[in-house]
Formats: structure tokens, sequence, C-alpha cells
């Protein structure tokens, strides 16, 4: 039979499970959670530290005076601009949402 082509699948059909394994779910609220830290230790080593990454750990491991204050102003605070450009993404989120699923 020239021309004729059979592709024949295995028996042995794995599915995917219906639920996530606890893994996916820790991996998932590890990004979750360490996403937002990272940026804020990011932050803080470009503001406080002029971008030398290790420079927070070595004065909070060193016990330096006062490291632990230095660090908490460092920090980024929210601005009004933060806050509108937070509310546009997630109004272009929902209109996203709404328009998508029709075309």
């Amino acid at each position: 039979m020239i021309g004729d082509v059979r592709i024949m699948g295995s028996t042995d059909v794995r599915r995917a499970p219906d639920v996530a394994s606890g893994r996916a779910v820790a991996g998932a609220l590890a990004v979750l959670l360490g996403a937002p830290i990272g940026v804020a230790y990011t932050w803080i080593c470009c503001r406080a530290y002029g971008g030398r990454l290790a420079a927070p750990l070595d004065d909070l491991l060193a016990g330096a005076p006062g490291a632990l204050a230095h660090l908490i102003p460092a920090l980024p605070r929210p601005t009004p601009a933060g806050f509108a450009l937070f509310a546009a993404w997630y109004v272009l989120q929902a209109v996203l949402m709404l328009v998508l699923p029709l075309a």
C-alpha cells in the first residue's frame, strides 16, 4: 500500500492531572512572593548602595549599627503616578477580558 500512512498512537495515554500538584502551587507562591521582594531589594541596592548588590546583606550580616534602620527608608514609596499606572493596567486587563473572548 504505497502512500498509505498510518499513525499509530500509544495505548498508554497519560493525562495531565486536573488539580495542580503541590510543587506547582509552591512554585507559583514562591514567584508571587519572591518577585516583589527581589524588586524592592534591587531598588535598595541601586538607590542606597550605588548598585552594589551584596552591600545591604553585608551590612546586615556584619551587624552594622543602624543597618536595618538605613534600609527601611530606602524602600520605594507609593506615588500618585504609580497608583494611576497600576489602575490603568487593571482597567486595560478588564477591557481585554471583555473584548478578546468575543473575537
